[in-house]
């Protein structure tokens, strides 16, 4: 059994995960001139459970067979249960993106990227995991929803492997350490013109706007995903330039978005922090994400929310 709707809205199957990823499961919508169904474009690889690894195995070994499965212009992937020290799963990702990275434009990954950080790193993942991702040089959004993709490889290193994508148009990350480097990073980006951000770090004291603009004035449109509880923590806007002298046009657009509660049937929020991820990630498959406006920060001394 494995989840086979790309769209959020979770459907069973016993049919094997390849087959209904191509588009081969009888009833699907098909394109009038190819005949093709539809979802051969479109695959959501489930977590690595049990047998899961047998499934990504499976499908792996399909594209000699089908070449058309290399076609895939987006991808959901959710690949590791509770850390990332899979070692054999790494590589069979790095198969895929190798195979994908022609035509790959939008990957959404759910993949707990901390557990494993470089000085724990003895099974060697991360490497793997780093040159899978730096293949993808098609992508035209990306969407992390537990945190900003750390691919580091050694203590002290701080890798932007997004800047490997030159066509990347949007991209959303979790708890990304928005200080003056990575502002840097963005405004040196020759394609990215969409940022979402959830609970970003060094936000207090850095001003993005300030940051941006110093090396950059092509416009962006960044949104900071919030929570009441990160505001109520003492969360808050210590920026002291004059937006109004420095963008006059608002050339970069900031706004706030307030992530919704997310409760337990029982009403508790003992699962809330997954269960926001969940909606983040069910959004960023259907593409709404990019429509979440918010509220505008419209200078300095403006907290957009108001508790």
């Amino acid at each position: 059994m494995c989840n086979t709707c790309y769209t959020g809205c979770y459907t069973q199957s016993s049919t094997p995960y390849h087959q209904v990823a191509c588009g081969l499961q009888p009833g699907l919508p098909r394109d009038k001139a190819t005949g093709r169904a539809l979802s051969a474009q479109v695959l959501r690889l489930p977590r690595l459970q049990r047998d899961s690894k047998a499934r990504l195995e499976s499908y792996l070994k399909t594209f000699p067979l089908q070449p058309d499965l290399r076609q895939i212009t987006s991808l959901s992937l959710t690949p590791f249960e509770r850390d990332i020290n899979d070692l054999r799963a790494c590589y069979w990702i790095r198969e895929l993106f190798c195979h994908t990275c022609d035509t790959l434009k939008k990957l959404v990954i759910d993949i707990p990227l901390r557990t494993c950080l470089p000085q724990q790193d003895l099974l060697g993942v991360r490497p793997v995991l780093r040159e899978a991702f730096e293949k993808l040089v098609n992508l035209e959004e990306f969407i992390a929803v537990k945190d900003e993709l750390p691919l580091d490889l050694y203590h002290g290193e701080r890798a932007f492997v997004w800047r490997c994508w030159p066509k990347l148009k949007r991209m959303a990350l979790g708890g990304a350490s928005c200080d003056s480097t990575f502002w840097q990073q963005v405004a040196l980006h020759p394609s990215l013109s969409t940022l979402v951000v959830r609970e970003p770090d060094e936000m207090p004291t850095c001003d993005p706007k300030s940051e941006h603009l110093r090396h950059t004035d092509r416009p962006l449109r960044f949104v900071i995903l919030t929570t009441p509880s990160w505001r109520v923590e003492g969360v808050d806007y210590y920026w002291v330039c004059d937006w109004i002298t420095l963008d006059p046009t608002d050339n970069m657009s900031i706004s706030e978005y307030l992530l919704p509660y997310c409760l337990e049937k029982d009403g508790s929020m003992r699962n809330a922090a997954r269960r926001r991820q969940e909606f983040i990630r069910n959004a960023a498959e259907d593409g709404s994400l990019w429509n979440w406006q918010g509220k505008q920060i419209l200078h300095t001394l403006q907290s957009a929310l108001s508790l």
